[in-house]
């Protein structure tokens, strides 16, 4: 039996520089992992797929990217796995949960049958069950290029405090990313290396100003709660707010946790938590 953490992720930087031939969106963005996680724990059976999990709305077919990793790297008419899925990630939230848990199955499995696989050919694996699987093979934090595909390790954020807040509601990735309209997309302002420079020399003042994620210019005008939201965590003290990935989280970047403690009590009606970067 093998138990394995799969970590939740936010992007502190997203901006979408292009289409590639397939007419997917090519990305510029620096990820964070966080300290919330869902377990796998993981068993030998004798063959075939087996998911079960403590929340009745996470899929357990083949539509879960836990299938679909064990199914890359496994012969299931010849060896089995069971799947048992502890879920603290909120779903549809930006967080990666579902990408992470498939990096996590990957790991599992290769650990569980002793497969000799390294983790270069993993990653490569990894590409084909999601565009976000390949960045959790990072230990905390990575510049992520590309269709996600394109992975530059880098210093996580530290001393700060994060507060997750996800309304009522989820958001689908594919209709978020297809009602971004590139063609009238333009980003002068907020760059990605002066976030990582300001990280890595732990200027919050560079920091603050180049924290920015490009899908928020629709989702801000589409959906209120995230304006009320972001000033009150920007009102509350946070160096930064903004939504993660494509949504429906939030988060505040705080300097000290009295004031994303402070933020935590002004919001209501959503999930929240307050959480440290991976890393620090």
């Amino acid at each position: 039996m093998i138990e394995i953490k799969a970590y939740a992720k936010i992007n502190l930087f997203l901006d979408i520089v292009g289409k590639n031939e397939d007419n997917y969106h090519l990305l510029e963005m620096f990820n964070q992992k966080i300290n919330i996680y869902d377990t796998l724990r993981l068993e030998k059976i004798d063959k075939g797929i087996i998911i079960k999990c403590n929340n009745d709305d996470v899929p357990t077919d083949e539509n879960n990217l836990i299938y679909k990793a064990i199914r890359s790297i496994l012969d299931i008419n010849k060896h089995g796995v069971s799947v048992y899925l502890k879920k603290n990630i909120p779903s549809m939230a930006g967080l990666g949960g579902g990408s992470s848990d498939a990096c996590s199955a990957l790991i599992g499995v290769r650990e569980l049958y002793n497969l000799d696989i390294e983790n270069d050919k993993l990653i490569e694996i990894s590409k084909k069950i999601g565009s976000d699987v390949p960045f959790f093979f990072s230990e905390s934090a990575a510049k992520v290029c590309g269709v996600g595909d394109k992975i530059e390790h880098k210093e996580p954020i530290k001393g700060v405090y994060i507060l997750i807040v996800k309304p009522y509601f989820g958001l689908s990735t594919k209709e978020v990313y297809e009602n971004f309209k590139f063609e009238d997309y333009k980003n002068d302002i907020y760059k990605l290396d002066n976030l990582i420079q300001g990280i890595e020399d732990g200027d919050y003042e560079l920091i603050s100003n180049n924290v920015y994620n490009a899908l928020g210019i629709n989702l801000y005008k589409k959906y209120e709660v995230f304006n009320e939201i972001r000033k009150i965590l920007l009102n509350s003290g946070a160096m930064a707010a903004e939504i993660s990935g494509s949504g429906s989280s939030m988060f505040g970047v705080f300097k000290y946790k009295e004031r994303a403690m402070k933020a935590k009590r002004k919001i209501k009606g959503c999930y929240m938590k307050i959480v440290l970067p991976l890393g620090d």
